[in-house]
Parts: structure tokens; C-alpha cells; sequence
């Protein structure tokens, strides 16, 4: 095992891996570097596996949908 990363809730996403950035759903969306681990940014409550095209992450969100980062 090269690292480990604890979330906040259960993980019920399959990660994504794009451009040397892990994306995983739990309590929130993480973005994860692949390399070393390192929280990247996290964002509020998500509902989906994130989807990752251009480096841009989309996932569902139970907010009203207007939150973008």
C-alpha cells in the first residue's frame, strides 16, 4: 500500500483517476493527489460516482445546483 486517505463517511463511489488526481465520493467529493495522498480540495455532500472530462469533475449534488467550483 503506497497511502491512505480516511473520509469523513463511507466511500459508496467507485474513484476516478484522471491526470494524476484521485476523485472519490463519501461525505463529500475528494480530490486526492494519486502520487502522494494529499487532499487536493473537497466539496459539499455529492450523491454520484464523479464523472472527470478536461480535469473538470461532475458529480450530482443534493443542493439546488447552482454550487460550482
Amino acid at each position: 500500500m503506497k497511502w491512505r486517505y480516511v473520509t469523513g463517511g463511507f466511500v459508496f463511489s467507485s474513484p476516478v483517476v484522471e491526470q494524476g488526481i484521485v476523485y472519490l465520493a463519501s461525505d463529500k467529493v475528494y480530490a486526492l493527489d494519486a502520487r502522494t495522498g494529499t487532499m487536493l480540495w473537497n466539496d459539499p455532500v455529492v450523491s454520484t460516482s464523479p464523472a472527470v472530462v478536461d480535469g473538470v469533475a461532475y458529480v450530482s449534488s443534493d443542493n439546488d445546483g447552482t454550487y460550482t467550483r
